[in-house]
């Protein structure tokens, strides 16, 4: 009998697996920025605006590895990001953490540059992680004040201090 701990591994059963790990990751982060999104004072999405962008992220989300989340998985998280979303109504409780949603976004900015996007600032091109990472967060709603947010914001977020 062979197990996953004894079975002789192949770079390419490695990196597929990385590739994987890789996928769920940037899928979470990006649920907890809408999150964090969501409960930001300025923020007037209605909860349900947020689980129609949750949703959404779960139907559309496209990683190296997977075209779809695999739906048992992507549904639980959906379910425990959305029921976090509810008992955080429940409570009536609206303090932001802007600093937990920078360093998600900073997490997705890795991940960005992981994925080929250079994070020069330079006129280029090629679109940055930064520019990359504005664009993900606009196109699944989650705004500055209605607007996209800039590639320079998101840099500085990004600069450590």
């Amino acid at each position: 009998m062979t197990t996953i701990l004894t079975e002789d591994r192949t770079e390419e059963d490695v990196a597929h697996d990385e590739a994987v790990a890789l996928d769920w990751e940037r899928f979470q982060i990006l649920l907890n920025i809408c999150f964090e999104h969501y409960t930001h004072v300025d923020t007037k999405l209605s909860l349900e605006n947020f689980t129609r962008m949750v949703v959404t992220i779960g139907n559309d989300f496209t990683g190296d590895t997977f075209d779809k989340i695999p739906k048992k998985g992507r549904d639980r998280l959906l379910g425990e990001i959305i029921t976090k979303a509810v008992n955080h109504d429940m409570k009536k409780h609206r303090d932001p953490n802007k600093v937990v949603f920078k360093s998600l976004v900073k997490d997705l900015v890795e991940r960005a540059h992981d994925d080929d996007h250079k994070k020069s600032k330079a006129p280029s091109h090629d679109v940055t992680a930064f520019e990359f990472v504005a664009g993900l967060l606009f196109k699944y709603g989650i705004k500055n004040q209605g607007q996209k947010y800039s590639s320079s914001t998101i840099s500085n977020w990004c600069d450590k201090k």
